[in-house]
């Protein structure tokens, strides 16, 4: 019962974290789009940052869970 509960909780965080990259996705194309990071280049270059890292380290960690030989 316990595996199952902290499984379902990796599942809902996993699930969560990849509705919150969406989110600042859809907000970052939209501030492109306005301009605000011609106005604001702190703020393009952190939120950009922010996305290109939580993407390298999503890729990096579903390549180690192919990769693994677990299976």
């Amino acid at each position: 019962m316990r595996h199952s509960l902290i499984l379902l909780g990796m599942v809902l965080f996993s699930l969560f974290g990849f509705v919150g990259f969406c989110y600042a996705l859809l907000d970052w194309a939209q501030d492109i789009q306005t301009g605000v990071y011609t106005r604001d280049h702190l703020e393009a270059t952190y939120e950009t940052a922010a996305l290109v890292m939580y993407g390298v380290l999503s890729l990096r960690f579903i390549r180690s869970k192919l990769n693994s030989d677990d299976h």
